[in-house]
């Protein structure tokens, strides 16, 4: 099955899925202490995750790079499509809020600006 990429030059797809199907529980489950924070380069398209283990959720990577946004976490594993479609979706998500004023456009602004021609919501 070809993938829909949203016209997005994304890298790093097949690598991220394997380590989420070898690492995480098949189901969703919350109460494992597992999870990946997905993250994107939106300069060279590469994404890749950083593992957790933390049963009050409450550890995460920072990137002081204005290229480098979190796309979001996992607690189970995702497809290479589903990785594209919380990519897409939160771009897009995340257009919308810099279009309509939200305070967390200063921090997102380049990156939602530039990236690769993802459309924003009307």
């Amino acid at each position: 099955m070809k993938l829909n990429k949203y016209g997005l030059k994304i890298t790093g797809l097949k690598k991220l899925a394997g380590e989420l199907q070898a690492t995480l529980p098949k189901h969703n489950d919350w109460y494992s202490g597992k999870y990946f924070q997905i993250n994107l380069n939106t300069e060279t398209g590469e994404v890749w995750g950083d593992f957790f283990y933390s049963l009050g959720k409450n550890s995460w990577s920072e990137y002081h790079d204005e290229n480098i946004i979190v796309i979001g976490r996992t607690y189970k594993p995702l497809t290479m499509q589903g990785i594209i479609d919380k990519i897409a979706y939160e771009l897009k998500d995340l257009q919308y809020q810099e279009r309509h004023g939200s305070g967390i456009t200063y921090f997102y602004g380049k990156a939602t600006k530039e990236f690769l021609g993802v459309p924003y919501y009307d």
